[in-house]
């Protein structure tokens, strides 16, 4: 009897591309955008953190998506960071609405951080009052 050759076993897969962390997915920078404004107060609270593992968990995260966002909650980006990855005024209004979505803006400390982000994103005045609007939250007090 001959004997049997097995076929060769296929080639391994391609490792996944590393991610471009000069410009992440906008996925991924709107989830900096909520954690960023969530610490903005200089921690992240209970209900905060619900905000964003919320709306993130009815999408069903995984594990290692769960990690992820554990490791950005303690890493959190600065407006500087989240604006430099923002390429259009939609994807700035879009980073402005996610961090606008994590907090209950109920301190100063949040207030001044949503105005330096929308500094940093270019965005008017009357298209901050359109995402508050759009969002069902009060206007911003005008800058002093």
């Amino acid at each position: 009897m001959a004997p049997t050759t097995a076929a060769p076993p296929p080639p391994p897969a391609a490792p996944p591309a590393a991610a471009d962390e000069s410009q992440p997915s906008l996925a991924v920078v709107l989830i900096r955008a909520m954690i960023a404004a969530a610490h903005a107060d200089g921690e992240v609270d209970a209900d905060e953190r619900q905000r964003i593992f919320g709306r993130l968990e009815q999408s069903g995260l995984d594990p290692e998506e769960r990690a992820f966002m554990e490791h950005e909650i303690d890493n959190p980006v600065s407006a500087a960071q989240l604006a430099g990855w923002s390429d259009s005024a939609d994807s700035a209004q879009q980073i402005y609405s996610a961090s606008l979505l994590a907090i209950q803006l109920d301190t100063p400390q949040e207030v001044v951080y949503l105005r330096a982000l929308a500094g940093r994103l270019g965005l008017t005045d009357d298209a901050i009052n359109a995402v508050h609007a759009a969002l069902g939250v009060p206007p911003l007090a005008p800058a002093i």
